[in-house]
């Protein structure tokens, strides 16, 4: 439990590690935890990136990605294949494949005819909104 190590508030805690501190439908989801993160009846830590910077090609079965080994974050290597499963080129290690917590992405969802197309310019984190520079059909997430 961590809701009192927390000072009583949701999301990212330091005592939780990289992770944050969350109960399962707690107001609806609050402080970066969504509503299906964390404990039925109480507030626990929720993973995020674990073994940042540790080699986990072998623990993640020799493939780029996401991969529990590394929490919430990616088992990435640099220039690999130009960019795989996620992983942008210039993720990673410079010799290996390491966990790391990821770029912000922008991912394209169905547009409508007619729509323009092109990629966001917003700043990491900064949710889409009309007249942010978000083409319609785009949604931009903060990666973890």
């Amino acid at each position: 439990e961590c809701w009192a190590e927390c000072h009583r508030r949701s999301g990212p805690c330091r005592w939780c590690g990289t992770g944050k501190c969350c109960r399962g439908k707690w107001n609806g989801g609050e402080g970066g935890c969504l509503p299906t993160e964390g404990g039925d009846d109480k507030h626990v830590c929720v993973p995020g990136l674990l073994n940042e910077g540790h080699n986990c090609w072998d623990a993640c079965s020799h493939q780029s990605g996401l991969c529990s080994w590394c929490g919430t974050g990616k088992c990435c290597r640099k220039d690999w294949n130009g960019g795989e499963n996620g992983c942008a080129p210039s993720e990673g290690g410079e010799n290996a494949h390491v966990c790391t917590a990821g770029l912000a992405t922008v991912v394209p969802t169905a547009s409508p005819p007619g729509a323009p197309t092109g990629h966001s310019t917003l700043p990491p984190g900064e949710m889409a909104a009309p007249g942010n520079g978000v083409p319609p059909g785009f949604l931009r997430f903060k990666g973890r």
